[in-house]
């Protein structure tokens, strides 16, 4: 690597041992460049989708199947939110969705199935049911409670968001 100023080179990089002499005769410096922290430029959002969302009849929950994948093969976990102005827009406000029961997935993490939680990221969120992508896309179903978001007057057409994260970056 060479830095230019006008006319002359005033650093070249040595044989690459992460250091850098400058060939301004009068300072004559060696700087050393280390890296610190985590690289996170590279890494890739992961991708999420959702493939159905369908009423079980006479209840007031819905099984939502999820489809999460991440380039780079990291677990991630889910975050379900509901659209609160019911004005069928899908454009929020967004409130955290009740999740009930347990979900499956076509891979499971070391711990088992990915985990419901109810707050913050809903689904995989322990270090041991996340949900795992290593073995490529995974789909992922789980219950929405909707009694506990949904009053009576609100019936029709709703919003469902959701939002994968695998620690580095979220879907956006």
């Amino acid at each position: 690597m060479t830095f230019t100023s006008n006319t002359t080179d005033l650093y070249t990089s040595s044989t690459g041992d992460n250091t850098i002499t400058t060939n301004d005769y009068c300072a004559a410096l060696t700087y050393i460049i280390e890296l610190t922290g985590a690289l996170t430029g590279c890494q890739t959002a992961p991708t999420i989708s959702i493939n159905s969302a369908t009423q079980i009849t006479d209840t007031n929950t819905i099984t939502v199947s999820i489809e999460v994948d991440d380039a780079d093969n990291n677990d991630t976990k889910v975050r379900v939110e509901y659209e609160t102005d019911y004005d069928e827009a899908c454009d929020g406000p967004w409130a955290t969705a009740t999740l009930s029961g347990t979900a499956t997935a076509d891979y499971n993490d070391s711990g088992g199935a990915p985990d419901v939680a109810s707050s913050g990221y809903q689904v995989g969120s322990t270090a041991t049911t996340r949900i795992i992508t290593t073995s490529g896309a995974n789909t992922v179903t789980f219950t929405w409670s909707t009694i506990s978001n949904i009053t009576a007057e609100n019936e029709g057409t709703h919003c469902l968001r959701v939002t994968a994260s695998d620690d580095t970056v979220d879907t956006t």
